[in-house]
């Protein structure tokens, strides 16, 4: 099983993502101090218990110093024990113009909104960015495609998804940030244009999955929400679209969704 450490100083809440994810297969443990965290890691590095993951509050309060009164202290000490650590930094004070933003990405794998945070979300980030992560073939499994809008074609309305360091462009090469595992959804379509993604055949590490429930439809849901999620992101560079006029996704009822899109990969160098 994959190592996950959860840092975080609320143990509610630390209790809650790692029973959490411990239910969702990863072998996580807690704790509350960044000291402490330093001493697991050490402790497990280069045996069959050695943490690949950690999930870190970016403000830890009861941690001595210099922990305490650099946010950034625990980050860079983690890497620089294992530069190949996927770090989750969660907080709880989110801006996405925020130049801390930088500097946090510059140190950590993802930043997450600890307030929109469950641990199906939490568990789909940790699935997505591990993938990008292994055996060093991001580019050559990953590539970066160009898309646009079926209907626009030609226009100049050309969206650029790099699959393998999760970069979004608009049309006026800006970043748009999304969530990892919109992305990994994102390239899903983008990799199938113009055909039924149906709600039941994407991959639970990509789109977490709800259990059955007669007062719900079980596997559209949270898919609908991903959906949603990412349309807002690249819809409104549809806006001279006609009333009436397709969107970037169409639902097919009780089926899934199509992504109405001209895809081309972008050939290295």
């Amino acid at each position: 099983m994959i190592g996950v450490l959860v840092v975080e100083d609320e143990r509610p809440l630390r209790a809650s993502w790692v029973d959490g994810l411990v239910g969702e297969g990863f072998d996580a443990i807690g704790c509350e101090k960044a000291d402490e965290a330093v001493e697991i890691v050490q402790g497990r590095l280069g045996t069959p218990m050695a943490t690949r993951v950690v999930v870190l509050d970016l403000m830890l309060e009861t941690s001595p110093e210099p922990f305490r009164s650099d946010r950034w202290a625990l980050a860079r000490e983690l890497w620089r024990l294992d530069p190949d650590m996927v770090i989750l930094l969660v907080t709880a004070v989110w801006d996405k113009r925020d130049v801390d933003r930088i500097t946090g990405l510059s140190i950590a794998s993802r930043f997450l909104s600890k307030g929109s945070l469950t641990t199906e979300l939490l568990a789909a980030e940790i699935r997505a960015l591990l993938r990008i992560s292994r055996s060093g073939q991001g580019e050559a499994t990953h590539p970066v495609f160009e898309f646009e809008h079926v209907d626009r074609a030609g226009k100049g309305e050309v969206f650029t998804l790099d699959s393998a360091r999760l970069v979004l462009k608009d049309p006026d090469g800006a970043e748009i940030p999304m969530r990892s595992s919109d992305f990994w959804l994102l390239e899903l379509f983008v990799r199938r244009p113009g055909q039924v993604v149906l709600y039941d055949r994407v991959p639970s590490d990509v789109v977490p999955r709800r259990m059955p429930s007669p007062f719900q439809q079980s596997l559209a849901t949270p898919l609908t929400e991903a959906v949603s999620r990412i349309g807002r992101e690249i819809n409104p560079y549809l806006a001279t679209l006609k009333k009436g006029e397709r969107r970037f996704f169409t639902n097919r009822k009780r089926a899934g969704y199509i992504f109405n899109a001209l895809v081309r990969v972008i050939p290295p160098g």
